[in-house]
């Protein structure tokens, strides 16, 4: 099942609305990055969520994977992860991929650009 797309607001000097929606455990989340691109996760759901961004680059010509960047979300806590280097995160398509686990239904996510 294909990721749900996340629309990244920009920041301003003046602000801006942090406009979250709920994190889909099911099939993923995704965001266009240009390099610049933060992810905001806020978990009021009682357990930890586990946050996972998919590395997508290779090195040493394809011998050497690192890991996904694997981080917890303790409950009642909001943070903050980025920016994402576009050459080691970006897919194909130039989309970030994160996928939850422990997920419930008061975990709100959003994507936000510099």
């Amino acid at each position: 099942m294909a990721e749900v797309a996340l629309t990244a607001s920009s920041i301003a000097r003046t602000g801006v609305e942090m406009d979250l929606v709920a994190a889909n455990s099911t099939s993923g989340q995704e965001f266009s990055n240009d390099g610049r691109t933060m992810l905001v996760v806020k978990n009021f759901g009682g357990d930890t969520v586990s946050v996972n961004v998919e590395y997508q680059a290779s090195l040493d010509g394809g011998l050497v994977t690192p890991g996904n960047l694997d981080a917890a979300v303790g409950d009642g806590e909001t943070r903050l992860f980025g920016p994402f280097p576009a050459e080691l995160y970006n897919d194909s398509d130039g989309n970030v991929e994160i996928d939850y686990t422990g997920v419930v239904t008061s975990v709100s996510v959003g994507a936000f650009r510099l």
